[in-house]
């Protein structure tokens, strides 16, 4: 989980937001905004909601493993639900082509 701490660092620089301005913005300690960027500290699920939404993205962008499944979760926020709606839908019907012709090879 330490990669929690740098991903949201580099979000943090993104915005231009500084220790400071994220505690203003999410009502916790500096020092926890600290703890949690350089890795001392475990953060609890209710801290990293706060850092979320402090930057405006969903929590499942700080805590996904994945790097590029992160990047797709904030870029997915970003977009209108109705947009958002039809891109999983597309997605689905993909998934499901791609099974039909699975099992038709098979």
């Amino acid at each position: 989980m330490n990669y929690i701490g740098a991903r949201i660092r580099r979000l943090m620089d993104q915005s231009g937001y500084d220790e400071m301005e994220m505690a203003r913005r999410t009502g916790l300690n500096q020092s926890t905004i600290n703890r949690v960027l350089n890795s001392t500290t475990i953060p609890k699920f209710t801290t990293l909601t706060k850092i979320a939404e402090g930057l405006n993205i969903p929590v499942e962008a700080l805590t996904h493993p994945d790097e590029t499944v992160s990047l797709l979760l904030i870029e997915l926020s970003r977009l209108d639900r109705e947009v958002t709606r039809d891109l999983l839908k597309h997605a689905e019907m993909e998934k499901l082509y791609r099974e039909k012709k699975k099992q038709e090879k098979g």
